[in-house]
């Protein structure tokens, strides 16, 4: 065989081979090709709220108002004095005694506070997300979005009867659907505070460099006659809920919003639906 013949044959083994690795790796990248990327699936919430509230106290009474009807807080009293054990208050001494008496938020009564609840929303919580989208950006919208959750929003009003500036009473989201429910003082869900919902609604930007907001001291404050319509967030996971097949047709009759009185123990219920 001459050179030439020999060259022209080995031209064409080497196209040939060079062929057959386009066509394998063709081949390859054929079956290979990359789908859409799956979005996380959410983590499963294992809790309840056995364990929130103040356990010291359990409600000697249960007030039930209707959907649709008005509260009014009378001599409703409240303070972290009650946070504290019997024994607690025993070594105190009389000064430390009299001092936290005298500071307000220690005990306190409201008087002449109106409040009606009126319809609760859910959405979801990518929903509230996309209208606050700061919330994004924060730790407890990420610890939030690990699980399958809605944030209930219920407009609610208050009115101040009285001739003095008071505060609105802390309240919780509260049904007997829920994980843990019982008659605690202060058992329910929170008002999104600690997922820093709330700040999303009526707080204002740190002045300390955080990323998440902080409500002025006044947010919550009403003047002498004033009313005023808040929103109350309140954030549910599914798994929270003893049905978690309820999760997505929530009955807002299920639910009701609770105030408690330390003396006596009194829990009010104001229902939704």
């Amino acid at each position: 065989m001459s050179g030439a013949s020999a060259k022209t044959m080995r031209s064409a083994a080497g196209a040939a081979c060079i062929a057959a690795v386009v066509a394998a790796f063709g081949c390859f990248a054929f079956q290979f090709v990359p789908g859409e990327p799956r979005a996380p699936q959410p983590e499963e919430f294992d809790g309840s709220i056995d364990g929130v509230g103040n356990n010291r106290y359990r409600a000697e009474r249960i007030v039930d108002v209707p959907f649709g009807q008005t509260y009014r807080a009378e001599s409703l009293t409240r303070g972290k004095w009650f946070s504290m054990s019997e024994d607690e208050r025993a070594a105190l001494s009389d000064e430390e005694r009299e001092r936290l008496l005298n500071e307000f938020d220690y005990i306190y009564d409201l008087d002449g506070i109106e409040i009606t609840p009126s319809d609760m929303r859910a959405v979801s919580l990518e929903a509230f997300a996309e209208w606050y989208p700061h919330y994004t950006q924060t730790l407890g919208y990420e610890q939030a979005s690990r699980y399958e959750s809605k944030v209930l929003l219920v407009d609610v009003t208050f009115s101040n009867t009285s001739d003095q500036e008071q505060r609105t009473p802390p309240i919780d989201l509260w049904s007997e659907d829920i994980k843990g429910a019982n008659d605690v003082l202060d058992n329910g869900v929170g008002d999104g505070s600690g997922n820093y919902i709330l700040e999303e609604l009526y707080g204002e930007p740190s002045d300390r460099g955080l990323v998440q907001n902080h409500l002025p001291d006044d947010w919550n404050v009403l003047a002498a006659g004033e009313t005023r319509t808040l929103t109350l967030p309140f954030l549910l996971p599914r798994g929270l809920l003893e049905d978690p097949n309820t999760f997505d047709d929530l009955d807002p009759a299920r639910f009701c919003l609770a105030l408690s009185d330390y003396d006596p123990p009194t829990v009010y219920r104001l229902w939704l639906g």
